[in-house]
């Protein structure tokens, strides 16, 4: 039975939505990110000073693997499936390939775009938005799921810029705050530069779920507006409960 109504938001709803849906399972989106985000985390300790490069480019590959474990955590819970860490990655399985190849897709649209007057970076980043989501929950390939993005993108793309760019701005101030926070105590400790990077790291991952949660609603939002997806779930339920 599903834990959250089915319907078409608004982008602060969405936003409302994901908070909520964070709250509630925001032990399992951690730990998978922390798991996902393990090995640059390690790497960050062990390289010495110089090496944050290297570091950077892993944590960007990771990035895209966590937001794909952080997809199928949240969609499971938006269905009212029983979900834990386990659930983000296990699906990960055999899709980390495509998911990393999506993301070094929409990092150069995107890139391409904003160096063409901002206008069409922003194109890019609404039109390329659901390319994770069509990997894990559609089981789409790289190419297969920019086709599939830019189809629910298709006159909606003033509403997927806008939720994007609030929840980047409110990603942000969470970010700086936590951020400010712990150097102020690391300072006090007098932790070393390499440890305090590494600290930063943890940071970073600590909210970093809250973007994939926004991401996913704001798919089903689609599908829903476009698809009929809520008329599909309850004639699905209604066929089980029979």
């Amino acid at each position: 039975m599903l834990t959250t109504a089915l319907r078409p938001r608004s982008a602060t709803e969405i936003i409302d939505a994901a908070f909520r849906l964070c709250g509630a399972h925001y032990g399992a989106l951690v730990t998978a990110a922390i798991v996902v985000f393990a090995p640059a985390l390690v790497l960050r300790l062990l390289l010495p000073t110089g090496g944050e490069y290297i570091v950077a480019v892993l944590q960007s590959l990771l990035a895209a693997v966590a937001d794909g474990a952080a997809i199928a955590i949240v969609s499971g819970a938006y269905l009212g499936r029983s979900v834990d860490a386990g659930t983000g990655l296990r699906a990960l399985g055999g899709r980390v390939g495509a998911l990393i190849v999506a993301s070094i897709m929409r990092s150069l649209l995107i890139l391409i775009g904003m160096a063409l007057l901002l206008i069409p970076g922003f194109i890019a980043l609404a039109v390329t938005f659901a390319m994770p989501m069509a990997i894990i929950l559609e089981g789409k390939s790289a190419g297969e799921s920019f086709s599939r993005s830019r189809e629910l993108a298709r006159g909606h793309k003033l509403r997927i810029i806008g939720t994007v760019l609030l929840t980047t701005f409110i990603l942000s101030v969470i970010v700086l705050t936590l951020g400010a926070g712990i150097g102020a105590v690391a300072t006090l400790l007098g932790v070393g530069p390499h440890m305090a990077a590494a600290i930063g790291d943890i940071v970073f991952v600590l909210p970093y779920p809250l973007l994939s949660v926004v991401g996913t609603l704001l798919y089903y939002d689609l599908r829903i507006r476009k698809e009929g997806f809520d008329i599909d779930v309850m004639a699905q339920e209604l066929a089980e409960a029979a």
